[in-house]
């Protein structure tokens, strides 16, 4: 994990910085060599997926207040983008998605 510019770390925090929506939840994520997905809530809980079941529960334990079929916006690394674009196919279907570059998304 980077935690240089674009890194992991960096994207967390700055999901943290926006404003809550009301339209869905927010999540940092991040794509890895392995083929794994992390994702980090607001609160800083990390969740690691590794199969397309794991990655299906995403949101009911990270964000588990939450209904099932809310709207997941996913704000990602640049790595996940330049790197290992073809994880982006694994995500839910309707998944959000903004890359995290230079403290702007």
């Amino acid at each position: 994990m980077r935690h240089g510019p674009g890194g992991l770390d960096n994207v967390a925090a700055h999901v943290k910085a926006l404003p809550e929506r009301a339209d869905g939840v927010v999540l940092a994520a991040q794509a890895t060599q392995e083929g794994h997905w992390r994702f980090v809530n607001r609160s800083g809980e990390t969740f690691t997926a590794g199969t397309p079941e794991e990655l299906k529960r995403v949101v009911s334990v990270l964000l588990p207040e939450t209904k099932a079929d809310v709207k997941l916006s996913l704000y990602v690394t640049e790595d996940t983008v330049f790197q290992h674009r073809g994880a982006l196919k694994n995500l839910p279907k309707g998944t959000e998605l903004h890359v995290v570059a230079r403290g702007e998304s």
